[in-house]
């Protein structure tokens, strides 16, 4: 015969023990529950944007990835494949192989600096036609666009703001015990 939870004799101590864990059930689950979905739109941010509207730092990468070697490739019509060349392209696919948001940022502070040493190489060369000069200028232009924009992105404040939230009481003890972690800022 089954017997109602009510017609059940528990100890008081029993009755206390259980009573304890789930309200530690009820943290660990309200921690988890609040915080993930924060956790979950800050990343989305670095790739859809802090608005989702495609206007990320992912997407800005991008494009600043194809205007470097789109200048690599202008330069090195004209003046051969120096070292610069290579630097801006070996960035380039350092960036493209970057996994996560640290090794992205590492790969665009090499590719961002390739491209200044390459412009600098480049830009008053008198190898260059006319158009190569202004393609490669439009490139470099392009460049610091894109890098203006990225510095200008507001996934660093999303991600800084989080992790206040993640460091805080209680949030910081039971996120550990939950598994609920920082997120990764660009930098």
């Amino acid at each position: 015969m089954i017997k109602r939870l009510s017609e059940i004799n528990l100890s008081r101590g029993a009755g206390i023990a259980i009573m304890i864990a789930l309200i530690i059930l009820s943290l660990l689950l309200g921690c988890l529950r609040s915080l993930l979905p924060e956790y979950l739109k800050v990343k989305k941010a670095f790739n859809n944007g802090a608005y989702g509207d495609g206007f990320s730092i992912s997407a800005d990468l991008s494009k600043l990835g194809e205007s470097a070697w789109n200048m690599a490739a202008l330069a090195e019509q004209a003046i051969g494949e120096t070292d610069n060349v290579k630097k801006v392209k070996q960035a380039r696919r350092a960036l493209d192989d970057a996994k996560n948001i640290k090794d992205k940022h590492t790969a665009y502070t090499a590719l961002t600096y390739a491209s200044e040493k390459l412009y600098a190489e480049a830009a008053d060369d008198e190898r260059l036609s006319e158009t190569q000069a202004k393609l490669i200028k439009q490139c470099y232009t392009d460049i610091h666009s894109r890098i203006l924009t990225i510095k200008g992105d507001e996934y660093n404040e999303m991600a800084a703001d989080y992790n206040k939230k993640v460091s805080g009481f209680p949030a910081r003890y039971i996120g550990l015990l939950v598994g609920v972690r920082e997120a990764e800022l660009f930098e």
